[in-house]
């Protein structure tokens, strides 16, 4: 609605001036939708459930409600499911478990064995430690003896010579190379065993 202005003549007082603009669309709402389909989408699906017994029809009515349930079966879907009670047949089960009724003999022999080695290990490494600390004790102590005393000290023979470096001998390759030793100590085991 639009009024007209009026204007101010001489000799009357102020005049008004109104102006309304209303702007009306009819237009149609519009909705659009788009919808992306994932290839791989499930068009029917078929279940069937064995049970290791026999059924009567109330447990099998139970069990296709609970299994219809946790899958989400759509009948519009023409989705299906089976419940069958037979007895499984074990038979091949029990002639494994019978044949390995002797294994659990040869375990305690290999338990044995690892227990041996880890003790000898364990005996190896406490003895070597031991025969360093008393190795820096005898360097540390050294005490110079007079002449005399060294003169009429008792000479060592060859044979403990030879015995005390192949004693040595042996202290260097455990500490060098633990695993040769370890080797050793098996093979050892092995050969009593056999």
């Amino acid at each position: 609605m639009l009024d007209i202005p009026s204007y101010a003549t001489p000799g009357q007082g102020e005049s008004q001036y109104q102006r309304t603009d209303i702007i009306r669309n009819y237009e149609v709402n519009q909705k659009i939708t788009q919808t992306m389909i994932t290839p791989g989408s499930v068009n029917r699906l078929s279940v069937a459930v064995v049970v290791n017994k026999e059924l009567d029809e109330a447990e099998k009515d139970a069990i296709t409600e609970t299994v219809s349930a946790a899958l989400g079966l759509d009948p519009a879907r023409q989705d299906q499911i089976s419940v069958t009670g037979v007895f499984f047949d074990t038979s091949l089960a029990r002639k494994l478990d019978e044949s390995l009724t002797g294994v659990p003999e040869k375990l305690p022999k290999l338990y044995i064995y690892a227990i041996a080695v880890g003790a000898a290990l364990v005996t190896g490494t406490v003895i070597l430690f031991v025969a360093r600390r008393r190795r820096r004790e005898r360097e540390e102590v050294h005490v110079p003896l007079p002449e005399a005393i060294l003169e009429t000290a008792p000479t060592i023979s060859p044979e403990l010579m030879a015995r005390q470096k192949s004693r040595e001998n042996v202290e260097r390759i455990a500490r060098t190379d633990p695993k040769i030793v370890a080797t050793l100590v098996k093979s050892w085991l092995l050969e009593d065993e056999r």
